[in-house]
């Protein structure tokens, strides 16, 4: 879970400069984010993702797995790529992959912690700090 701390740590910065800068950029929809994208990002797309990837992909492959992986390291390398694949259709490329390490951090998160709330909260945080960088 150190190597999760540390896609954390090292990813979002990463994650945040290829948002703001270079041929990447912010999209459209997140320079002029309003109140209802503020609210999708903050309240509604961490709630919804992480249900999905956490509680439902994450939770189903340790249960299919039947405790052959105590790391957990299957179900974050799983629930990783399914987080990359929901960003994929958003952002130009090579983005998705800066989306990875966010991605890993929060997989790595919900194994360590197996708390959804916290998973929610450092997703909201995340998704709140991409907002303010693009729309800065």
């Amino acid at each position: 879970m150190a190597l999760c701390a540390l896609a954390l740590l090292f990813g979002l910065p990463i994650a945040f400069e290829a948002l703001a800068k270079g041929p990447l950029g912010c999209s459209d929809s997140l320079t002029h984010a309003g109140l209802f994208d503020l609210l999708l990002a903050v309240a509604i797309a961490p709630v919804i993702e992480e249900l999905a990837l956490r509680a439902g992909l994450q939770d189903g492959v340790r249960a299919a797995l039947g405790g052959r992986d105590r790391s957990g390291w299957i179900e974050v390398g799983i629930a990783t790529l399914a987080f990359v694949a929901l960003h994929w259709a958003r952002s130009p490329w090579p983005l998705p992959l800066a989306w990875a390490l966010p991605g890993l951090a929060l997989a790595g998160l919900y194994v360590w912690r197996r708390s959804l709330i916290q998973s929610i909260a450092v997703h909201a945080a995340f998704n709140l700090a991409a907002l303010a960088v693009c729309t800065a």
